[in-house]
Order: C-alpha cells, then structure tokens, then sequence
C-alpha cells in the first residue's frame, strides 16, 4: 500500500459556529488571516491532513503523514487563534515512525486528560502486511510511555483466506471509559475486505471484554457479480475544517 500525495503546505480553516457580526459558516476573523492559517511546517513534503481535534482550551491539533521516501505519522498543534503552538514538542510538531515502515495517519482524538492519540496504518517496505497503528503521546508532544510502554502500538487481524494481511485503520475513538476504539477494514482475499473493529484497554493491551481479544471483523456479503464485497468505515467530518493547498 503507497500514499497517494496531495499538495504540500498545510491549511486550517475555521468556521464561526455563531456570531453577531456573521452569518454561521462564515470564516472565523479572530483565527489566523481572516479565518485560515497557512503553517508552511509540512513545506518540501506533498501531504495531506487527515484529522483534527479541538483540545478543551480551544488549542488545534492534527495528524498527516510526512517524508520524501518512507512516510510518517506528522503530529502538530496550534494554539486557538492559529498560531504554531511551541509548547508541544519545542517547534509545534513532532513525527511518529513505526520501525522505518511507510506510516499513514487517519484519525486523532484527544483524551479528557490532555493525551494525544492517533491511528493509521503501517506498511512494510514489501508493500502487503499492513497493520493498524496507533500511538499516544502526551499533553507536551513526547511519547507516553504508559501506552504499551513505547507509546506505539500496531495490530495485525492477519485474516486466514487473506495473502496479503492488508489491514488499514480509518476512524479513531475514545470510549466514556477511556478505552481506544480504532475501526477500518481488513483483507480478506477472494471475499474484499470486512470492516474490522479494535478495542484496546488505555494502556495500550487488547481490551479481553472485546470478542476476547480486542479485535473483530465484520463481513457483510451483499453479493455482486464478482462476489468480493469491500466493507470498512468511512471517514467523518470534524467542525474545523483542514486540507491542503
């Protein structure tokens, strides 16, 4: 699995949700130039990002994917207004590699206590085994540790009629009990791929109270002419809106 590239420089816009001077869905003036912030931190890099949460004191963070040759997860913060927040990771952003395999991030949340989590996929350099990727970093940008002990963590479902063991993680959630929910698809050869759910406990082991090991797949078989039936999640929008230009 390779990345399909987007354009380099990262974009955040922001909406007004009400004001008394603009109509909702207007560009919010009090953010950045008139409503957007064009960062410039991902320039040299064709990207896109792929996620973004709105931390409770109103700080921005997002997750892409970055390098020239093998890829990483890109995690950078904001503060409200739009300005590159240097309290995280000294610079405003920081990298997350899987063990030089190509990585690409899907989703971020932010936990009540301030930790950050995101997901995607890592794909080894042969190109099939992918698995879901997720790591946990805390309120500063570093690696927390008290998640599988590294801060990272990958999941293979290595479904039985698959070859290649291609398993992309989409979407990302934090449960009320502080469980990570990540869901997305799994290859399951001949039959397409079935839509696969992971469940792990907060600190990173698989959640045992979840189909016993933290991992299910669900295949839908509708039929079809060629009998293969693609199930997985789709990507939901968040209220500020990111992209590239």
């Amino acid at each position: 699995m390779r990345i399909r590239h987007g354009l380099p420089a990262t974009v955040i816009i922001a909406l007004l949700a009400a004001s008394a001077h603009a109509a909702d869905g207007d560009l919010d003036p009090t953010f950045g130039d008139g409503g957007f912030r064009l960062a410039g931190i991902l320039d040299g890099y064709a990207t896109l990002v792929t996620g973004t949460a709105v931390q409770p004191d109103g700080k921005i963070v997002t997750c892409a994917t970055e390098g020239a040759t093998a890829y990483d997860f890109f995690v950078a913060r904001f503060t409200a207004d739009g300005a590159i927040a240097t309290s995280f990771s000294f610079d405003g952003h920081t990298t997350i590699d899987f063990g030089g395999n190509d990585d690409v991030c899907s989703g971020i949340v932010v936990q009540a206590n301030g930790k950050i989590v995101v997901s995607g996929t890592t794909t080894p350099p042969a190109g099939t085994n992918a698995d879901f990727a997720i790591a946990r970093l805390n309120s500063d940008g570093s690696r927390d540790t008290a998640f599988n002990l590294t801060g990272r963590l990958t999941v293979g479902f290595n479904l039985a009629a698959s070859t290649s063991k291609d398993d992309q993680a989409q979407q990302l959630a934090i449960d009320a009990s502080g469980r990570i929910i990540a869901a997305g698809a799994a290859d399951n050869g001949p039959g397409g791929l079935d839509m696969a759910v992971l469940r792990l406990l907060p600190s990173g082991l698989p959640d045992a109270d979840f189909n016993a090991d933290g991992r299910a797949t669900i295949a839908f078989d509708l039929g079809g002419a060629n009998g293969n039936n693609d199930d997985q999640t789709a990507s939901a929008s968040s209220s500020r809106a990111t992209g590239a230009c």
